[in-house]
């Protein structure tokens, strides 16, 4: 938000300047003339002359600049009183005791000031009829000092006298009309209109209604200031037409039932402002506090320039806005604030300086429109936007600090905001629609429910601590060129919340740059739809800094630089939503950004649909950095295990490239379609466009998991379409169950593994690639990793099938390392290729497998580095098969042989947010770990050591006097004990992990209540020896203490 727009000098100016101004009435009596001379008719009068009575009808007409005392002032019902002050200024100045009744009627002409002054109060009756060009009527005292001082228009100043704060009242039914394009200005202590009082201006040219309530206004030196305090009150409820300036300022206003029209309207609520005059220009300052209030009810408000500050702010549903038709720009500012400095371009808030706007803006189909909303909260239930040509604003912050110059034709702007968590954006039911020039809502944190954004303009969200912008722009006649240049910072509670919210940005025009950004430290969305026709982002972030330029010869913006990092703690949870970048002609720029890309410390999205016409990422990670340089974008993204993937019910659609990355990546029950496809967990990556090529380094702590998951990815008409019609799967580890490939290439990696510069592959260490009901359908199929097992139906078809089952791969030589365990095994499933290839210690098809090559089976013997000095071997049992050119292959080439039993598929869960571990858990684990190691040492083989831990737990159960706490965490540690055993192979830790878990005495309990507690146990053993590390979710205070569920 530009907080800059809301405070030009001449609104603050004004407001002090013309505070200072006073009006006068006359039908009075007892008066003196203290100095000046006037004349009264055709009578004159100077100095210390009398003036007894004036009669009905009468004219008054200063001669000089005068200044008359009277007793009292009165116009009666049915009563007239004339002024003239062609030549010269008259104070009319109450000294007597009596409030003045104002009921008949008051003219004026000429366009000098004319005051009436009652320190006892005013009342302006429902009969009272005024037409003036220069009037001001106030009950703020004006000393002779101070009129007869040396001043420019409207600079006297005027203060509350001994009688305190007293009330200007217009009651229903007055008239004013102000002529001639002059002032009206009604100051007092407090100030009430009734409904039904109209205020009309017959030229629109300077013509002005002041409405003030103050404690005074004093001017010295090159300073003039002005001051409220608390029951310095307007009340309005009236109408008002044909001016161009409209100002109401008072410690609070209220508006209600009132009309309000007017090309500058200034309302404005303070606890004091001043005007400092410098060299080359005036500084303008205004301090609020929450109690300076403003608040519109039932109002309608009608204007060029709209300007509505407070110290809190409330804004009524049943209060309308409109900008007519117009050229120049028109601008609604609804602000609350603590302090805020023009020239400086600061402002701050503090805790109570909300807005609640819940009105409704609309503006001429052709006429450009700009609304800044702001506060240290702002609410905008409710509230309405329509405007075709707009640009809506809205921030809750803590402080703003803008500039803007002008150099050699280049405009420069800056601003730096900052907010916490407490400065919120919530919004239920806002509806916008047009905002060809955009939407931004920014916060400490942002709330948005049952929301609908329906524009073809840019829509940005942001929660933020900072946020730091630059931008420069050059334009010509024919075009224009910018560099800007955003950082942000962010935290876990600087969150963005949508529930069922739509956020449409569409029907842009194609030649423009349209987008909708989601950015915070935290990201929650539910049952929401989120649309443009050129980019989606939604990005979870510690910090991000971003540099964007458009040269003067192009249409599009290059992002030229691109920083992001993230923690754990910036979390990105999609729900129930669709995700959409769906310009359909996304070739109309040379390098166009149609795509949709979610991004965090950690990602999860659950039922999402996301589509795009050319790119889609989701990425849960650490840090990512990407460049433009001559030869196109270059970048990394970096991960560790915390930064978890998870995808539940996902659809994902696009005719590009779909990148899903993460430390940790699991997805089920998912789809991905697209012209290429890289799903990754990993801990760092490198791209280089236009190749969209990657270069991953991963541990096998980084864990790839996915179930009941379908991916197609074929060839489309892309700038990279050497690649088109590819799914790559790289991993630490790699499991997949139920899932269906479809695709042009297929490729899997498993294992701890790079890409150096020059694009060569290395696996340093293989693990195993488990592949469980799932089908691969591809023309070229390759894996890399350990030891592959295809098991319960899984099926690979390929015209070219090429594995490498090894302890490690170098790309650069070729070669591989081999060991008799790093086999292609098969349970009840099937490989068949034209021309199949085998990097392998052996190959095996157990339990009715078929394995078919057309052509001979490579088995690239010269490659192979045999560890263990084992040989290639082929094995099957009686009712399998491993067919070669449509021929049974035969001993001595193939055993046949008892089928070993079918390996279970490993979960690799994402890292559960364990309750915080105490000492005594800790010392428990320990305890634990110590006791399984000694038995496992000690033990002659996996019998006796799964005997000799079944005894030591049931030990541990019957311990008299130990909470189920304690031995849940004994039980942790031989769990983590048997989990980082080197001399176990996986499948020994298996069976001791299940006859550890099967003997705690929970399980034993649970076993009265069916298997399910046994199948548990299985399962969370087959978990924790498919990875590196073990330990359990312990129970929390509020959980059984026994409650406890292992996990990797």
């Amino acid at each position: 938000m530009k907080w800059k727009n809301s405070f030009k000098k001449g609104s603050l100016a004004a407001f002090v300047t013309l505070a200072l101004t006073g009006s006068a009435l006359a039908m009075p009596t007892g008066g003196t003339v203290e100095n000046g001379s006037v004349n009264v008719d055709a009578a004159n009068f100077g100095a210390n002359d009398a003036i007894a009575n004036v009669a009905n009808g009468a004219t008054i007409t200063p001669q000089t600049n005068s200044i008359i005392n009277w007793e009292a002032f009165n116009i009666a019902q049915g009563e007239a009183l004339h002024f003239n002050t062609t030549n010269a200024a008259l104070l009319n100045r109450v000294t007597g005791a009596q409030m003045s009744e104002l009921l008949g009627q008051m003219t004026q002409v000429g366009a000098k000031p004319l005051f009436l002054v009652n320190p006892n109060g005013i009342h302006i009756g429902g009969t009272a009829n005024f037409d003036v060009t220069n009037l001001t009527l106030s009950t703020l005292n004006m000393d002779t000092a101070e009129f007869n001082r040396p001043k420019g228009q409207g600079e006297w100043t005027l203060k509350q006298g001994a009688q305190g704060a007293k009330e200007l009242r217009v009651d229903t039914g007055a008239q004013f009309n102000i002529h001639n394009g002059g002032s009206l200005a009604l100051t007092a202590g407090k100030v009430t209109v009734a409904d039904g009082v109209t205020f009309v201006a017959d030229s629109a040219e300077h013509g002005g209604l002041y409405i003030y309530a103050y404690k005074e206004n004093t001017e010295g030196g090159t300073k003039r200031s002005l001051e409220t305090e608390a029951g310095n009150t307007i009340d309005f409820r009236g109408k008002v037409s044909g001016v161009e300036y409209l100002e109401m300022n008072a410690s609070s206003v209220h508006l209600e039932g009132a009309e309000l029209a007017g090309k500058d309207i200034f309302i404005c609520s303070i606890a004091k402002g001043q005007v400092e005059k410098t060299a080359t220009d005036e500084i303008t300052t205004m301090t609020a506090a929450s109690t300076n209030t403003l608040t519109v009810k039932n109002t309608k408000v009608t204007g060029d320039q709209i300007k509505m500050l407070g110290g809190k702010v409330d804004v009524a549903k049943d209060v309308n806005f409109k900008f007519a038709a117009g050229a120049d720009e028109a601008h609604l500012n609804v602000f609350a604030f603590s302090k805020v400095v023009n020239e400086g371009k600061s402002a701050s808030t503090v805790q109570g300086n909300d807005v609640a706007f819940h009105g409704m803006v609309t503006s001429d189909a052709d006429r450009d429109a700009e609304v800044n909303i702001g506060g240290a909260t702002v609410n905008m239930d409710g509230a309405k936007f329509r405007m075709p040509k707009g640009n809506l604003s809205v921030v809750a912050i803590a402080s703003s600090e803008d500039s803007y110059a002008e150099d050699a034709g280049v405009e420069k702007e800056t601003s730096l905001t900052k907010a916490t968590a407490a400065n919120v954006v919530q919004a239920d039911g806002l509806d916008v629609e047009g905002n060809l020039h955009g939407t931004q809502i920014y916060g400490g944190k942002v709330e948005l429910k049952n929301t609908t954004i329906k524009t073809p303009g840019k829509i940005e969200i942001e929660a933020y601590t900072s946020r730091d912008w630059k931008h420069e722009e050059r334009t010509t006649a024919h075009a224009n060129e910018l560099k800007s240049e955003k950082t942000l910072y962010a935290g876990k509670d600087n969150a963005v919340r949508l529930e069922n919210t739509r956020l449409l940005n569409e029907n842009s025009d194609p030649s423009w740059f349209s987008r909708l950004w989601i950015r915070g430290g935290k990201i929650e969305m539910n049952n929401s739809e989120l649309a443009s026709e050129s980019e989606v982002n939604a990005l979870a972030f510690h910090s991000l800094h971003e540099r964007r330029e458009k040269p003067m010869a192009e249409s599009y913006v290059h992002t030229k630089e691109f920083q992001m990092q993230a923690n754990a703690e910036n979390t990105v949870g999609i729900s129930s939503t669709k995700i959409h970048a769906n310009r359909a002609s996304w070739d109309t720029h040379e390098k166009p950004d149609v795509y949709a890309d979610v991004a965090g410390g950690k990602v999860s999205l659950t039922n999402v649909e996301i589509k795009a016409t050319r790119d889609v990422s989701v990425s849960a990670l650490r840090e990512m950095n990407s460049e433009e340089t001559a030869d196109g974008y270059t970048g990394e993204i970096k991960s560790d295990t915390s930064n978890a993937l998870d995808m539940r019910g996902a659809t994902i659609e696009t005719g590009g490239v779909v990148e899903i990355w993460g430390g940790k990546t699991q997805m089920k029950a998912s789809s991905v379609q697209a012209g290429k496809i890289d799903i990754a967990a990993a801990n760092e990556t490198r791209t280089a466009y236009p190749f969209r090529e990657i270069y991953p380094t991963a541990e096998t702590s980084n864990t790839l998991y996915l179930e009941d998951v379908k991916l197609k990815s074929q060839a489309n008409a892309m700038d990279y379409s050497d690649y088109a019609g590819d799914a790559d799967l790289q991993g630490g580890q790699v499991a997949l169950k139920k899932t269906e490939i479809d695709a042009a290439r297929a490729s899997i990696h498993s294992g701890q593994m790079k890409q150096g510069d020059d694009g060569k592959f290395y696996l340093t260490k293989g693990t195993t690639l488990h592949m469980d009901s799932t089908k691969i359908e591809t023309p070229s199929y390759m894996s890399r990793s350990g030891a592959v097992n295809l098991v319960n139906g899984s099926e690979i078809k390929a015209k070219e099938a090429f594995f490498v089952a090894a302890e490690s791969y170098d790309d650069s030589t070729g070669k591989a390392m081999v060991t008799k365990d790093t086999n292609l095994s098969l349970w009840r499933s099937k490989v068949e290729a034209d021309d199949l290839g085998l990097m392998t210690g052996g190959l095996n098809a157990w339990k009715t497998t078929e394995v078919k090559s057309q052509k001979p089976m490579n088995e690239y013997a010269a490659d192979l580095v045999r560890k263990d000095g084992s040989s290639f071997t082929m094995q099957r049992d009686e009712g399998s098969h491993i067919i070669e050119g449509g021929v049974e292959i035969a001993a001595p080439r193939v055993s046949v042989v008892t089928s070993p039993k079918e390996p279970s598929s490993p979960l690799f869960p994402l890292t559960p947010d364990n309750a915080q571990l105490f000492e005594q858990d800790k010392e428990n684990i320990a305890a634990g770990k110590s006791e399984a190691q000694d038995i496992i040492a000690s033990a002659a083989d996996t019998e006796a050591q799964g005997k000799a831990l079944t005894e030591a737990v049931g030990k541990i159960n019957n311990v008299p006097n130990a909470s189920s706490r304690q031995k849940a965490g004994v039980v942790t540690g031989m769990i983590q004990a048997i989990n980082e055993m080197n001399t176990l192979t996986t499948e020994e830790k298996h069976a001791l992990q299940v006859a550890v878990l099967d003997a705690y005495g929970a399980v034993q309990e649970a076993k009265t209540e069916g298997s399910n507690r046994t199948q548990q146990a299985n399962s969370d053993a087959m978990r924790l020896t498919t990875t590196e590390s073990a330990s359990a979710n312990m129970p929390t205070a509020e959980e059984p203490q026994d409650a406890v569920h292992f996990a990797g």
